[in-house]
Order: structure tokens, then C-alpha cells, then sequence
């Protein structure tokens, strides 16, 4: 079964992509950890008002009034970011701090274990409601 023309499981699949992201760009960030003048980066998350935008395909909204409701333009996607300083900086002036960057890591790979939970549960839901319980 195709499961991409659901939009529950595209916002599923889109969270997974961008926790897959940011996974990478901690990781280079923890490999950059003894490189001089090297600012530590995260990947911005999406908002559920871009991600619930994204899953309607670009619906445009019927108003009765040209001012009343405009929609944003932007659309869901993944950004990189600077993160803001928490830690100290090294006179070499590398901003790495390896503690938080250990501490995201492992939050990060929570969400995603969390994540491809809840898309098993639903593609199980699904194989059930199809009366196919082989996997």
C-alpha cells in the first residue's frame, strides 16, 4: 500500500526527514569540536502552522473579503541555523561544547525512536483495517 497520499503519514515521513537532518548536523558539529573559530549549527524545526500547510497541498482559503484571512507564503522545510550560546567559548574561539552537543544527540535520536513508533502503530492500524495482518 501507498501511503504517501496520506497526510498524516507525510507529516510522519516529513518529522522523521528532519529529525534525519538534524542528526547529521550534530554530528558535524561534534566532529568539528577541536576546528578553531567553528560555531556550532542545529537545523530549524518546522512549526505545526507550516507543517498543517504543507499537508493540505496548498489549499488556498475561500474568503469574503480580499483583508480578512491572508495566508503565508512560506512553505515547510528544513533551515539551517546558528543556536544560541549556552556554553562557554574556547579562546580559539570554537563555541563547540561537547556536553550539549552529547545532550541534543540523545534527544534527538528519542524523537526519532518516538517518531518511527507512532508510524509503525499507524501502518499496523491501516494493515488491520485493510483485514491484512501479515507483515
Amino acid at each position: 500500500m501507498d501511503y504517501s497520499n496520506i497526510k498524516m503519514m507525510a507529516m510522519v515521513h516529513d518529522r522523521m526527514r528532519y529529525l534525519s537532518a538534524r542528526q547529521t548536523v550534530l554530528a558535524e558539529n561534534i566532529a568539528n569540536v577541536d576546528t578553531p573559530g567553528y560555531q556550532p549549527k542545529d537545523v530549524q524545526a518546522p512549526t505545526f502552522k507550516e507543517m498543517a500547510r504543507h499537508a493540505a497541498g496548498g489549499l488556498a482559503l475561500n474568503v469574503t473579503q480580499p483583508g480578512h484571512m491572508i495566508p503565508g507564503q512560506t512553505k515547510a522545510g528544513i533551515h539551517r541555523q546558528t543556536q544560541g550560546q549556552l556554553f562557554e567559548i574556547k579562546p580559539d574561539k570554537n563555541a563547540v561544547n561537547l556536553e550539549e552537543q552529547a545532550m541534543r544527540m540523545a534527544q534527538n535520536q528519542l524523537d526519532y525512536q518516538t517518531t518511527t513508533s507512532l508510524y509503525r502503530k499507524m501502518t499496523d492500524m491501516f494493515r488491520t483495517a485493510l483485514g491484512n495482518q501479515n507483515r
